[in-house]
């Protein structure tokens, strides 16, 4: 499979496009043909200093795809099912490849209306998570008249949060 690796950290130019070998699930595993990822700030961090243990690191944690092998274990997804998911954060979570094998717990059915972008960069993504954890340490409170949003995920998904509380 293919996959963008780095053997070394630095800037965009340690990134390779190599083959590695598909890996098999587990018994609580699966492995799904990737067909969307996201990428964020925080690849850029992990790819400049990050302490992995082994290379090459194949970074990237927001998938959508195709499950295409399971382990015994693994019952609640099956060969054939359309999932997403954020795999291992903030570990080497290995989503910028052909293929990727996770815990089958990380898993979720892909919902038939959105398209697997659209999955991988609306329901999976770190902006996501990310936005609920740093309202969490705001002092915003409801009647406040003015709050400033920055473009991005996180932001896209703020403006979304602060205007479901106004109506609360």
């Amino acid at each position: 499979m293919k996959a963008m690796t780095l053997h070394q950290y630095g800037g965009p130019d340690v990134l390779q496009l190599e083959e590695l070998p598909v890996l098999q699930p587990l018994a609580h595993e699966v492995r799904v043909k990737v067909h969307a990822v996201s990428i964020h700030p925080v690849d850029t961090r992990h790819r400049q200093n990050r302490p992995y243990t082994d290379f090459p690191v194949v970074l990237g944690w927001d998938i959508s795809g195709v499950a295409e092998g399971a382990g015994e274990e693994s019952t609640d997804v099956q060969v054939g099912d359309e999932v997403y998911a954020m795999i291992r954060f903030p570990d080497e979570g290995r989503a910028h490849a052909e293929y990727v094998v996770a815990p089958a717990i990380y898993l979720t059915r892909k919902p038939a209306l959105l398209s697997y972008v659209e999955a991988t960069t609306t329901l999976t993504t770190l902006a996501l998570l990310t936005t609920p954890q740093v309202f969490g340490k705001t002092n915003l409170r409801s009647g406040q008249a003015v709050v400033l949003i920055h473009a991005g995920g996180v932001g896209h998904f703020a403006v979304q949060l602060i205007k479901a509380r106004a109506h609360t």
